[in-house]
């Protein structure tokens, strides 16, 4: 089953681009890793996917029956709870 499908995303601030022409799929049962230098969008992308960053082009399909989690890597600094403690609360 096709749970997320991205096709062309595109997204820039003012004059720099930093996602361009982004296009992936994932399917039930596959697990993917977004790997890359910093500044390089993952951040971006995984906002976007979730709804916190908008996008300039192109199309996000989210399957109605998946549940989306986002978890923002700063949200530990004022934390004492492991990761996994913050990710089940």
């Amino acid at each position: 089953m096709n749970l997320i499908n991205i096709n062309h995303l595109t997204k820039s601030y003012g004059t720099t681009t930093i996602l361009n022409d982004i296009s992936f799929m994932l399917n039930s049962n596959e697990k993917v890793a977004i790997v890359g230098r910093n500044g390089a969008g993952k951040s971006t992308l995984l906002k976007i996917i979730y709804g916190l960053e908008n996008y300039d082009d192109g199309s996000i399909f989210i399957h109605p029956n998946i549940k989306l989690g986002y978890f923002s890597q700063e949200s530990l600094l004022s934390s004492e709870k492991t990761v996994i403690e913050e990710m089940n609360s």
